[in-house]
């Protein structure tokens, strides 16, 4: 009876193991392609510090609770602070073309502080400055 029972508890142990090892390699591995934008090198390495240290220890229980630990709602926070990818609006090419122009046109046209220092205005017509001035 005594050694049916040590040998379940050795089966037992040796899953909780294997268990433990696959719960920290599935989170080392999805740690690993993370890009900077979610966690950086310091980060990563400190997760990877972490889960190995706690797999080492008896069981490998300390690891697998890491493991889940980053599996669950920090990879959770992770992906939730990750920018999708927008598409642009289509817009209509003829609205966007004076919109464009209008910002490289600049300013409209009218009387502005003389731009060479001069005291007075000078005329803008919209494209560049003309000669007229006044006072």
């Amino acid at each position: 009876m005594v050694a049916a029972t040590s040998v379940s508890l050795e089966a037992l142990a040796g899953a909780v193991y294997f268990i433990s090892l696959v719960i920290v390699l599935w989170a080392l591995l999805d740690m690993l392609r993370r890009p900077r934008s979610q966690l950086n090198p310091i980060q990563k390495l400190g997760w990877s510090i972490a889960l190995v240290i706690g797999w080492l220890l008896p069981f490998g229980i300390l690891g697998a609770c890491l493991g889940l630990a980053y599996l669950g709602p920090v990879r959770r926070g992770l992906n939730a602070g990750a920018a999708a990818p927008v598409e642009a609006p289509l817009a209509d090419p003829v609205a966007l073309a004076d919109a464009q122009r209008a910002r490289a046109a600049g300013p409209p046209a009218g009387w502005y502080p003389d731009p060479s220092g001069e005291r007075g205005t000078r005329w803008w017509d919209g494209v560049g400055w003309t000669p007229l001035t006044q006072g």
